[in-house]
């Protein structure tokens, strides 16, 4: 690999499966420090146990983004582990299911809310 990301410090959030899994993966062969941010300790667990990000510069931390003071609180614990951050990925999300007319207001809320 080309280890484009070598020395840099990226704040994944949604990290834990999917889309976000990908992208720590991805980072982490590039040579990236990783914080990686779910909502479940157990799944960030299970993926650095399981993966080649068990050799790699991982802080993993479980934050619900919906939480503004645990999202600040969480910046502070990574800048205080790894440094500033380099990059952002902003990953996290939820899935609601069904036709886009049955959704509720509060459906959406929780869209926008994540």
């Amino acid at each position: 690999m080309s280890q484009r990301l070598s020395g840099q410090r990226a704040l994944i959030t949604g990290a834990s499966r999917g889309i976000g899994r990908a992208i720590a993966l991805a980072f982490a062969r590039e040579g990236a420090n990783l914080a990686l941010l779910a909502t479940k300790r157990e799944a960030l667990d299970e993926l650095v146990q399981n993966t080649e990000l068990k050799t790699a510069n991982c802080m993993l931390l479980q934050v619900d983004v919906r939480d503004r003071q645990a999202c600040f609180r969480a910046v502070s614990e990574i800048e205080q582990g790894l440094g500033a951050i380099d990059v952002l990925v902003n990953n996290a999300g939820i899935h609601r299911s069904g036709a886009f007319l049955d959704h509720s207001p509060d459906d959406f809320q929780a869209l926008l809310d994540v």
